[in-house]
This record gives C-alpha cells, sequence and structure tokens, in this order.
C-alpha cells in the first residue's frame, strides 16, 4: 500500500481521532512515533490555524522484516466549534483534514547484508527464492491491513455517510 489518502472538510473530532488511530496501532503491537507536531496560529493569513503531524509506526515481524507505516495528519482553516452530543456540548474542529498513510516492509532490518557485495547478491538471492512465499504474504497481511486502517480513517471522519 503506498501513499493513500483521505480527505475531508468540515467539523471533526481531532482529539478522538488522534487517541483513537493510536490505540489501534497499539491493539496490533505497533510501537507509535511522533516526529513532528507543529500548531501553527497566523492572525494575519488567508490560513489562520494549521496543523501538521506526522507519526512513524513500526513493527518488528520476524527477525528480517518490519512493517513500517508512515501517518501525515494536515488541517488547516482551523475553526474551533461546539457541537451538541448526547452528553453535551463538545469542543471540535471545522477544518479541512488530509491525512496521508504509506505503508512499506523494511527488510534487512539491520542492514547485515549491506556490507559488502558478495553479501548483497546473497541478500537478493535469499529474497528471490528462499524468503519469496514469506515476503509475498508480509506483503498480504500489510496491504491488508493497511486498507484496513484506512478505512477506519474514513468511518472516523465519516466519510461514508456523504
Amino acid at each position: 500500500m503506498r501513499n493513500e489518502e483521505v480527505r475531508y472538510s468540515g467539523p471533526f473530532d481531532f482529539e478522538d481521532l488522534y487517541h483513537h488511530l493510536m490505540e489501534w496501532f497499539g491493539r496490533r503491537q505497533y510501537a507509535v512515533r511522533e516526529k513532528k507536531f507543529k500548531d501553527k496560529i497566523k492572525p494575519r493569513a488567508p490560513i489562520q490555524r494549521e496543523i501538521e503531524v506526522e507519526w512513524e509506526v513500526k513493527k518488528d515481524v520476524d527477525d528480517y522484516t518490519i512493517f513500517r507505516y508512515t501517518v501525515g495528519f494536515r488541517i488547516v482553516n482551523v475553526k474551533d466549534i461546539l457541537v451538541k452530543t448526547d452528553e453535551g456540548e463538545k469542543k471540535m474542529f471545522d477544518a479541512d483534514i488530509r491525512v496521508l498513510i504509506n505503508a512499506d516492509l523494511v527488510l534487512d532490518k539491520q542492514d547485515k547484508w549491506e556490507t559488502s557485495p558478495l553479501l548483497h547478491f546473497l541478500k537478493r538471492f535469499f529474497e528471490a527464492h528462499i524468503y519469496k512465499s514469506t515476503l509475498k504474504h508480509h506483503e498480504t497481511i500489510l496491504y491488508k491491513e493497511g486498507q484496513a486502517l484506512y478505512n477506519e480513517v474514513k468511518a472516523l471522519l465519516k466519510l461514508y455517510n456523504m
């Protein structure tokens, strides 16, 4: 799965989206590292408030492979609003959000096979012949899991109701 993107404009609960996706990865034993969290306010610009968040998400699959996601949130034209819910009023954003999801496999996670030309050749042979079926299995799992994440984001932003 490469570069899936969800775009949405309207009211949404960013705090709920953020925590829900953290829990989603946690239930699947991923380590989430927040590489960036930037909340900029520009009082005179056309886009007055902008939030950028970037995660690097990893899980060791075996001694050779890592599942890795990068998840980026970019929220612009942010306005704080109050929305009436069954529990009372809740603070949310009315904004434009873009969530970019990228999933990939990291092979030879410790770069042991890149120290010499012979090892590099053996690595290619290993991946093409010995590890091939395992690699296909990992790719299938990562793809299905990535699609589940994409659908989760869409559901949380309620895009299926539009």
